[in-house]
């Protein structure tokens, strides 16, 4: 399973669990938001962690 590195946030404010994270109001790139994620234990099949991704991209927007 590969590695994930978080580049930013799109929450108002920098995320107590990944306090390194600069948000995109940080980085120049004010008027967006978003929160929402996903969380897997350890070691999680990849398989399972790629399910919700390609079922999210295979609806319609």
């Amino acid at each position: 399973m590969a590695d994930c590195e978080l580049l930013r946030s799109e929450a108002r404010r920098r995320s107590p669990q990944f306090p390194d994270v600069p948000t995109l109001d940080e980085l120049g790139l004010t008027g967006f938001e978003a929160d929402f994620g996903v969380y897997a234990p350890a070691g999680t099949a990849a398989e399972i962690i790629c399910a919700p991704h390609a079922e999210i991209n295979r609806r319609p927007r």
